[in-house]
Formats: C-alpha cells, structure tokens, sequence
C-alpha cells in the first residue's frame, strides 16, 4: 500500500510515547482558537488553505477539546493516508500544532508514535455541524452508508477470531515490527496454549470469502503472525488436530499465498502428499477452483 503519510522512521516513531489523554488536554489547555481546515496534515502542516471553521469562543474550544478523547486502548496503528481535514490549534495568534482528523474516526498527533480511535468522534463532527462545518459529518456518514457491508463482515470475522484482533484493524501495517511484537504478547496472554494459538490463527485466516486477492487488510494479522512459525511446524500442529474444515481452510489458503519460489524448494517438503490431499478436498468441497489449482500445482512441484 502506498504511504503518502510522511511517517517518520521506526526509530523516530520509537522515541515518543503513545496517545494518551493527559497530553492532549494539556495540549488543548492552552488553546484560545481552533481552526478547521479542508484537506489533511502533512509534515505537521495543514495541506489546504481553505479555512472551513474558525472557533474563537471559550465555551465552544471547551466543547471541541471535550470530544478530542482518544481510546488509549486502540494505537499502535499509523493510517496510509494523510487524512481529511486538519485541526489548527493556537495560543495568542501563534500556531501551536495540526492535529489530522481521519475519516472521522482517528486523528494523528506529531508528537505521539502512533494514531489513535477517538471515542466520541460522531459527537466531534456533530458539534463541527452546529457550528456550520457540515463537511466533515457528511464525509463520515457517506462512508458508514457505502462501506455498511463490509462493516459488517469485519464484525463477524472479529467475532470468530481471538478477542485483541480488534485492537490492530486500523491502519495495521506490516512494516512496524514493534507492533507486531505487541500483538503477539496479547494474543499469547489471551491463548496461553501454543497449539491452540496456532489453531485460532489457522481458522481466522480461512475465514474469508475471498481467498487469494482483493481481501481486507484486517485478515492479514493472523498472517503476519503465522509468518512466526516453520511449515514444518505448522504442518505438525495442523497434524495433531481433529483437523476441522476451519482448520484446513486456513492452512490451506496460507499455503497458497507462501512465496515458495523465495523461500526455496525445500520448504515445500515441509508439506506431506497427505495433507495437500486433505487440503484438495476440503477447497473442492467449497468448489473453490483458485484454490484447487493452486494446491493441485503444489502437489506436482512436490513430486517433481
């Protein structure tokens, strides 16, 4: 995915603390006047020119900074985008910091390591409404109405997948090491059994309805995670269980997608005849003819 954020480096990322509350009320404390602007944040600096809403009163600054309260909970995440608008925030006609409001839901402080879900962000675009800056409600109910679907789908796989998934479905990025490592102290809190965390990595994976391509980014976290184990490993856990159709599906389709040209030969070994024969029958029986062919070309690259 392209990253038009102008994120700072991992290492610069690392030196800051993560969203919290304190610091952004400290922030908001010494704000006399808050502008919005169309457009979203770039390099700390707001993109556009365009001035959509000037707030000067005290009691609407107290009511806009009410609702600038983060979920300390949900972090960790940097969205690929430079977001919808900027949040220009001054003391004494001096700019003290943009804060990027993005599609609705999260904003970006500079000073922090990492983005952050906002708790009461339909409460902060319906307050921008009655103060005449309707754009940023409409923006976010457009995109509630057109993504319901996919809204949807992403509550059921969440339901049927281990409980702290949900904290990494924004913005989730395989570049940040460092997240990834937080993610699997949680998940491995959550599981402490190793082969049962193998198996709930295995049945989130295959619960999708597109297999091989055009999938959400959020079913790439058990996938980043199975990244941790061997084939061989896999196929060993995969082995000692009742070897479920949910358990197959997953094995199945993260077989497929494994770079096994980069990886080399060699790791195909990892995968008995009789396993890709249990995956073969478990990808007809869902007539899932992508997946078919991509085993069935395993099976003959196996016994080349």
């Amino acid at each position: 995915m392209l990253d038009l954020t102008g994120r700072p480096t991992l290492d610069e990322l690392r030196s800051k603390p993560s969203p919290n509350n304190h610091s952004l009320q400290a922030l908001i404390q010494h704000v006399d006047r808050i502008q919005i602007k169309d457009g979203g944040v770039y390099d700390e600096e707001s993109i556009s020119d365009i001035i959509l809403l000037n707030i000067d009163q005290p009691k609407d600054i107290i009511r806009i900074g009410a609702f600038l309260e983060i979920d300390e909970s949900k972090t960790g995440f940097y969205c690929c985008c430079t977001g919808s608008y900027g949040i220009e925030l001054f003391r004494n006609g001096k700019l003290l910091t943009t804060i990027g409001l993005h599609h609705g839901t999260s904003i970006r402080y500079a000073a922090w390591n990492s983005d952050a879900i906002l708790v009461k962000n339909e409460e902060l675009l319906e307050c921008l409404a009655e103060m005449s800056c309707n754009k940023p409600l409409c923006d976010w109910e457009k995109v509630l109405a057109a993504t319901f679907p996919e809204r949807i789908k992403e509550k059921n796989w969440l339901y049927n997948s281990p409980r702290c998934f949900s904290k990494y479905t924004q913005g989730f990025f395989e570049g940040n090491e460092e997240q990834i490592v937080t993610l699997m102290a949680e998940f491995e809190k959550e599981i402490p059994s190793p082969e049962r965390r193998v198996i709930a990595l295995l049945q989130s994976f295959g619960n999708t309805d597109n297999f091989w391509n055009d999938y959400p980014d959020y079913e790439k976290i058990p996938q980043l995670i199975l990244n941790n184990y061997t084939l061989e490993e896999l196929a060993g856990i995969y082995s000692r269980s009742d070897k479920n159709y949910k358990t197959r599906r997953g094995l199945g389709r993260y077989i497929g997608l494994y770079n096994f040209t980069e990886k080399g030969k060699k790791q195909l070994n990892a995968i008995s005849a009789e396993i890709l024969d249990e995956l073969i029958k478990c990808f007809k029986s869902l007539n899932n003819e992508s997946g078919i062919e991509i085993l069935h070309k395993l099976k003959a690259q196996k016994n080349a």
